[in-house]
């Protein structure tokens, strides 16, 4: 009994050894939000709601269901601009807490009736606040990390047009942000050109000196070579295009023969419909449209036609089998303001076709009378 308490009182603990490099030996803590005034976020959000219409105020659009640690939309957020512009005035560095947030809504619900939340939440009603609170807290979290630093304004800037930026850029400025100017936009600095300009105007680009094949030991005539064409490209020739090309190489462009298939086409082409007379059988008298109020009336091939939207009668004024022309119509418009259907009018016009002598004018004349008949008191 004695050794062994005696082996007891000599036993040593071993103490965890740390190895170097496990874990952030200075961790970054996580800052809370500063206090808000809640009086002041519950009358931004109320003066907000009554301004935009309890239809649209809360309408977070994109950010209804986006994750804090997605990309940020910038056309929705232009388009929630009306209510950053309110919840910055309560807190220009847009840090709300979520309990305040969850309050506001909760007042504004009970003020204003649960279907400010309810039709783009479909939840039970003691969960909508915190779920619009959350969405909210989104857009917050992307509001910040766009306005963190002038670059990444400017890389937010660059998917908006120029007067949705401009919008957006003067809300941030409200809150005491220092942002840049128009997105992607350099400044162009002025350099003077070391192009000299030869007497008619173009770049002496391709003038030599001779000074320099002087120095080089060439000789007279190379340097006079040399600097003779300083304009050769004005007297260039002109482009050769290919078929000029063949035809001095006596190579003519050779046309493609017409292949079995563009004959069929051809054929096909010629061939009438089936059910429809060529055209050459077609009697048609030489300067008479069948279309003038003069017209008479070929009653023998008179027809009655239509649809839905309107009823019409037709003749053939060219004789039988020919072409059929339009005497009269009623559409369902006109009909809207009488007190029968187009169909009913159409009956009754066609005893004023079969009358002796009767022409388009007569039949027209007849249809207004009955347009004065039928009208709607």
């Amino acid at each position: 009994m004695k050794k062994g308490k005696a082996l007891k009182k000599g036993m040593v603990l071993m103490k965890p050894v740390k190895k170097k490099g496990a874990g952030n030996p200075q961790p970054k803590l996580r800052k809370s939000f500063p206090e808000v005034d809640q009086d002041a976020l519950d009358d931004a959000l109320d003066s907000h709601i009554r301004q935009i219409g309890v239809q649209e105020a809360l309408n977070l659009l994109d950010y209804r269901h986006l994750q804090p640690q997605q990309a940020e939309i910038p056309r929705a957020m232009f388009k929630l601009h009306p209510l950053l512009k309110a919840l910055v005035q309560v807190s220009p560095s847009a840090e709300i807490r979520h309990r305040n947030l969850k309050h506001s809504l909760t007042v504004v619900v009970h003020k204003f009736g649960a279907e400010l939340l309810n039709k783009y939440w479909q939840v039970e009603a003691a969960l909508l606040p915190g779920r619009a609170a959350d969405s909210i807290l989104v857009l917050l979290k992307h509001w910040r990390r766009v306005t963190a630093s002038p670059a990444s304004w400017e890389r937010f800037g660059t998917k908006l047009d120029t007067a949705q930026f401009q919008v957006l850029t003067g809300l941030c400025k409200k809150t005491g942000r220092k942002v840049g100017g128009s997105p992607g936009k350099r400044k162009l600095k002025k350099e003077v050109s070391d192009v000299t300009m030869a007497s008619d105007g173009f770049p002496a680009m391709l003038a030599t000196s001779s000074a320099s094949d002087a120095e080089d030991g060439s000789d007279g005539e190379a340097s006079e070579a040399s600097a003779a064409p300083s304009n050769s490209l004005l007297g260039s020739p002109p482009p050769v295009t290919k078929a000029v090309w063949r035809e001095k190489a006596g190579k003519p462009v050779k046309k493609r023969p017409a292949g079995k298939g563009s004959k069929e086409k051809e054929g096909a082409k010629k061939k009438p419909a089936a059910g429809k007379k060529p055209a050459a059988e077609v009697k048609k008298k030489p300067g008479d449209t069948g279309l003038g109020p003069d017209t008479p009336i070929a009653q023998e091939t008179l027809s009655i036609g239509g649809g839905k939207n309107q009823s019409y009668i037709q003749h053939m004024p060219f004789g039988p089998n020919t072409i059929k022309k339009l005497v009269v119509s009623v559409s369902l418009a006109q009909a809207a303001k009488l007190k029968v259907s187009h169909k009913q009018l159409v009956e009754e016009l066609l005893p004023a076709c079969k009358q002796a002598g009767a022409t388009k004018g007569s039949v027209l004349a007849a249809r207004l009378k009955l347009f004065q008949k039928y009208e709607k008191a």
